[in-house]
């Protein structure tokens, strides 16, 4: 079971594609601190750490309000984040333009429940109205992407679904793509930090 989670974790940051086989960067956003590195793939399959920059985001760049669960405010400014993160990558050479971004849980939740099993075809309406009650957020503000799979039966022979659905709110994306753009990154992959 635990590798059938781990896959689902893998098709939500990647997609159902195979991972970026060369140098890539990932970059994790948290309205206290932003991190960026670049990995390269090594010998039998390891990756190795080429950079590992922690950029702190200081209080004035923060704007006021906001809750912590899902809170947007920090990247309501992308240029002002932009920047911050461009004089930190301007003083190392970076050898790709291809990032992955990890949300902190304060900008995006990860769920996993079970549901009943059903056709593939009702799944796309079927998990938003199931993830609802394990998400106290209103749907219609959020984006959503999921991955679901069989589980063994219940106790009472019930067969069952686990799903894994990985949610932030609308505007972060927005605020993410003009975030990368004024970078000059491509985004490969968007993921949600496990520890929501």
């Amino acid at each position: 079971m635990s590798a059938q989670i781990d896959q689902l974790i893998d098709q939500l940051a990647f997609g159902k594609g195979k991972p970026p086989t060369g140098p890539c960067l990932g970059l994790y956003l948290s309205p206290e601190m932003v991190y960026i590195a670049e990995t390269k793939p090594g010998k039998g399959g390891s990756v190795s750490v080429e950079h590992l920059v922690r950029i702190p985001i200081p209080p004035d760049g923060k704007a006021a309000g906001g809750t912590m669960t899902m809170s947007t405010d920090f990247l309501a400014d992308p240029l002002k984040v932009g920047g911050l993160i461009r004089q930190s990558m301007s003083q190392t050479r970076w050898n790709s333009k291809n990032v992955v971004v990890t949300l902190s849980h304060h900008l995006g939740l990860l769920r996993y429940f079970p549901m009943p099993v059903m056709e593939r075809r009702f799944l796309s309406s079927s998990v938003p109205i199931e993830a609802k009650k394990y998400i106290p957020i209103p749907f219609d503000a959020l984006a959503h992407d999921f991955q679901a799979a069989t589980m063994p039966p219940d106790a009472a022979g019930k067969a069952r679904l686990g799903v894994l659905i990985a949610v932030t709110q609308n505007k972060n994306l927005a605020n993410i793509s003009a975030l990368l753009t004024s970078l000059g990154l491509t985004l490969i992959g968007l993921e949600v930090a496990p520890c929501s």
